[in-house]
């Protein structure tokens, strides 16, 4: 590992429909290798200064990492209603414009970090398409018959009732004060993560009428992070997201309770620091594999091969 202090710049991203994110890159030492480019797309309500500190591992160990908050969260997106913000945007516009300015940071392999909800809305954006591998955490499809009891009649009370009554009339969801997040939410992103998850097939269900095409089209490397004592991310809800993406190969990491030496790791202790010598290891030993030379090789091979539809 390099211990020179990554440099760390604030940028700004504009999404296809002119709408401005804030955002930071972190970038290798001056004279490291520059590996590939890191997209770290975050959870529902947890802003980009969460991930820093994962993001300076990285960029001390050859990757290019943006990290950004989608509209709506601290300073990022335009002045509009909290109401007329949806979950819909985060992916399409704000995932989709953080990947194609983190395709521009390396010339060699570009990778994406989904943590929950990063996860889900990845393949409504269509700079997906250009991706050479992503990690989800804990991403999930969020269905509450696909959790246990007695999680499960907690996230119906919440889904069917909490959210869609506290969201009515305010533009600002109060998750701070609820204990969802260390920052409010716009409401209308809540109200559609709850108008999903009440639904047979959270953002997949065909009442929606949402562009879904490009999960099953996605055909890249996924590596799946996923906990025992995560609440928000059982077995059947990690597998039946992981379903949706039926052309990736797929490597699914769980880890049982008290599984590794860092004790609780729930739903956000992958990208605390005690996670530095397990998991985020992992994370980087997976990564440096599918940025070899001889990956990097045969995706300039395929690139360069005609499809059969293009052969004459």
């Amino acid at each position: 590992m390099n211990n020179q202090a990554p440099a760390d710049e604030d940028v700004q991203l504009k999404c296809e429909d002119g709408t401005y994110l804030d955002a930071n890159i972190s970038r290798p030492a001056a004279g490291m290798p520059l590996h590939g480019s890191v997209v770290i797309a975050g959870a529902l309500g947890v802003p980009r200064r969460f991930y820093q500190a994962l993001a300076n591992f990285l960029s001390s160990n050859g990757y290019a990492v943006l990290r950004f908050d989608y509209r709506g969260i601290e300073g990022s997106g335009p002045s509009q209603r909290g109401r007329d913000v949806r979950l819909y945007d985060w992916g399409r516009y704000d995932i989709d414009a953080a990947l194609a300015a983190g395709q521009k940071l390396s010339s060699d392999r570009h990778f994406m970090i989904g943590h929950s909800c990063g996860g889900q809305l990845l393949g409504l954006a269509p700079s997906a398409a250009h991706l050479d591998g992503a990690i989800f955490v804990a991403s999930t499809l969020a269905n509450p018959d696909l959790y246990p009891a007695p999680a499960r009649y907690g996230l119906r009370m919440m889904w069917n009732a909490i959210i869609p009554l506290v969201s009515f009339g305010r533009d600002r969801f109060p998750a701070r004060r609820l204990g969802f997040s260390n920052v409010d939410i716009p409401s209308g992103v809540m109200s559609e993560w709850a108008r999903w998850a009440r639904g047979d097939a959270y953002l997949f269900s065909q009442r929606f009428g949402l562009d879904l095409s490009r999960y099953s089209a996605l055909n890249i490397p996924l590596l799946s992070f996923s906990f025992e004592d995560d609440s928000y991310a059982s077995v059947a809800a990690i597998n039946g997201l992981l379903n949706k993406f039926p052309t990736c190969v797929v490597e699914n990491r769980y880890f049982a309770r008290d599984e590794l030496p860092i004790g609780k790791i729930g739903h956000f202790g992958f990208f605390r620091d005690k996670a530095k010598e397990t998991l985020w290891q992992q994370t980087l030993d997976w990564l440096w594999l599918e940025s070899s030379p001889q990956k990097v090789v045969a995706a300039h091979e395929n690139a360069s091969t005609p499809s059969a539809d293009q052969t004459p």
